[in-house]
């Protein structure tokens, strides 16, 4: 079974994990990609894969972090077609707590550019695009913790809410232009950004479920993607706040490598 044939599909952060899981899955079902992330060779390793089944790709080497390269890779993605589906995925993990962020301030610098500020500018261009042709989707990935407090990850949180929030108001703008937009909340999935802390990666979640389940919106589009836990946990926070940070800092601290 397919049911994206035809359909272009646009991945950031398509290089590894979620991004390249994303990719393969897309082409299972038929439909086209472009590939963007910063590594041109990750990138053509997953073009191959996604060719081998028989679909078009095309690679976009971009960093996001960078205003003006985001943009331009927008207007070379519209050089090949408007999107029908535009995966917003590229994510950059730093976890320091407040004090160690104090000698590293690029900590937020470089979080907010690729996981809020880059991705907005680089996703301008198309949506403006889908609009103009009045259908589109937009999926943007999160994460679970943009609506739980995370102590001692405070750069990734933060602009992973910023985006998360993003989202939330964007959605109903674009409602009107016939545009979808689905906001995937994953919680830990054992991707390159975890490698490092092994003992929580061996309990994180496959990046091809995640696929899976973005390429199940594309096919019907729904509002969210979460764990199930997400929304009770989002109610125990705004309830009290003070109560679930301190809870959740306990139990990842215990964690800790």
């Amino acid at each position: 079974m397919h049911g994206l044939e035809g359909r272009l599909v646009v991945i950031t952060g398509a290089s590894r994990g979620i991004g390249a899981a994303t990719a393969v899955a897309v082409a299972a079902r038929g439909g086209d990609v472009v590939l963007l992330a910063r590594g041109r060779e990750s990138l053509d390793a997953v073009a191959a894969r996604v060719r081998e089944r028989g679909v078009r790709a095309w690679v976009i080497p971009v960093d996001l972090r960078v205003d003006v390269d985001a943009k331009a890779a927008a207007e070379a993605v519209l050089q090949i077609g408007v999107p029908d589906v535009v995966v917003a995925n590229a994510g950059h993990s730093i976890a320091r707590g407040v004090l160690e962020c104090v000698e590293r301030p690029d900590s937020y610098t470089r979080s907010m550019g690729v996981n809020f500020l880059g991705t907005v500018a680089f996703c301008g261009p198309l949506l403006a695009a889908m609009v103009h042709r009045n259908s589109g989707h937009l999926i943007g990935v999160t994460t679970a913790t943009a609506r739980i407090p995370l102590p001692g990850w405070g750069p990734y949180v933060a602009s992973k809410a910023a985006f998360d929030a993003w989202l939330r108001a964007a959605g109903p703008e674009l409602a009107a232009s016939g545009i979808h937009v689905t906001i995937s909340r994953p919680a830990l999935v054992d991707t390159g950004m975890v490698v490092r802390r092994r003992e929580r990666s061996r309990r994180g979640v496959a990046p091809e479920r995640i696929a899976d389940q973005l390429v199940g919106a594309m096919l019907r589009p729904r509002p969210e993607i979460s764990p199930w836990w997400v929304r009770p946990a989002d109610v125990a926070s705004a309830a009290a706040p003070h109560t679930v940070a301190r809870l959740v800092w306990a139990v990842t601290r215990r964690r800790a490598p």
